[in-house]
C-alpha cells in the first residue's frame, strides 16, 4: 500500500440482505452491517464494497441500514427477460460459435436470463464446438440438443466427459450446493424438491398443504427470481425461471436414482 497509493481492496458479498435476513442471533445482522459501513466510510482504509441484493428493504430493518444504501451507488444487474436479449448478449461475446433459435430458446429456459448462466453455457458450447456454420460466418453452429447435453453433464458429469466439463462441474455444482443449503430456507428447500420431483411443473391442487402455506413459499421463490407463476380462474401453475435448478436438484437429492 505504500508503493502504490491508489490500490483499493474490494470485498465482494453475495445476497447480503439473505445474510442479514438470517443472521442468528439478530445482533449478528447488526454487527455484519455495522463493519460493512466502517470499512466503507473509513478515509483511512483503501476499502471498497461490492454487494448484491434481493430485497434493500431488508437493510432498512437494521440500524445504519439506509445511511449505508445511501453511501453505495446502486446499479441493477443486467438481467435478459427474452430469447431476443439472450442473443444480443452473446454476440457481444465475440465468441466463434453461434446458437441456432431452439439453442437460444434451451440456453434461455437453463439460464433465466441470468448473465452468470449464459456465459456459462457459452463458455461449455466454445470449449465443446459444433457443426460449422455458412463459410462467411466461420462459425461453429450449436442446436439445442448440444445445449442440453453440455448443460446435463455439468451438473451430471459422464465418464466420457471432457476434463473442462468435470472442472467446470466442481465449481457450478460446489457453489449451488451453498446457494441451496445456506440461502434457502428448510421450506423453501423442500418445495423446490418438490417442484423437482414434479418434473419443474407444479399446480397448486397438487400438494398436500394448505394454500397458504403453499402460496407464502412459492410467492417468496416468484420474487426472487426463481419460478415463474402462471394463475388460471381455477389455479396456479409454477415452474422454473432458471431451468438448471432442476439438473441440479436431480442429482443434489439423487432423483433419477431414487425412481429406478
Amino acid at each position: 500500500m505504500n508503493e502504490k497509493k491508489d490500490l483499493r481492496f474490494v470485498i465482494y458479498v453475495d445476497e447480503i440482505d439473505a445474510t442479514l435476513d438470517k443472521a442468528s442471533p439478530a445482533e449478528d445482522g447488526h454487527a455484519i452491517l455495522h463493519l460493512l459501513s466502517q470499512l466503507l466510510t473509513d478515509p483511512n482504509l483503501p476499502i471498497r464494497l461490492l454487494l448484491t441484493v434481493t430485497d434493500k428493504e431488508i437493510l432498512t430493518r437494521f440500524p445504519g441500514g439506509t445511511v449505508l444504501l445511501e453511501d453505495l451507488q446502486t446499479w441493477k444487474i443486467p438481467l435478459c427477460i427474452s430469447v431476443a436479449e439472450v442473443r444480443e448478449l452473446i454476440e457481444r461475446f465475440e465468441v466463434p460459435v453461434k446458437f441456432d433459435d431452439e439453442a437460444l430458446d434451451r440456453v434461455f429456459y437453463y439460464s433465466g436470463g441470468q448473465i452468470y448462466f449464459v456465459k456459462l453455457a457459452v463458455r461449455l458450447a466454445v470449449n465443446a464446438g459444433g457443426v460449422q456454420a455458412d463459410e462467411k460466418e466461420r462459425k461453429k453452429m450449436i442446436n439445442a440438443q448440444r445445449v442440453d447435453k453440455l448443460m446435463h453433464e455439468v451438473i451430471s458429469p459422464l465418464s466420457s466427459s471432457s476434463n473442462v466439463i468435470r472442472d467446470t462441474n466442481d465449481m457450478v455444482f460446489r457453489t449451488m450446493t451453498n446457494i441451496y443449503s445456506m440461502f434457502f430456507s428448510k421450506e423453501e428447500q423442500q418445495f423446490m424438491q418438490v417442484l423437482a420431483e414434479a418434473k419443474g411443473v407444479l399446480r397448486i391442487s397438487s400438494l398436500q398443504v394448505s394454500e397458504t402455506q403453499f402460496e407464502k413459499i412459492a410467492n417468496e421463490l416468484y420474487q426472487r427470481g426463481y419460478i415463474s407463476k402462471v394463475r388460471t380462474d381455477e389455479n396456479e401453475e409454477y415452474s422454473w425461471r432458471i431451468g438448471i435448478w432442476q439438473l441440479f436438484l436431480e442429482e443434489y437429492h439423487q432423483l433419477r436414482y431414487r425412481k429406478r
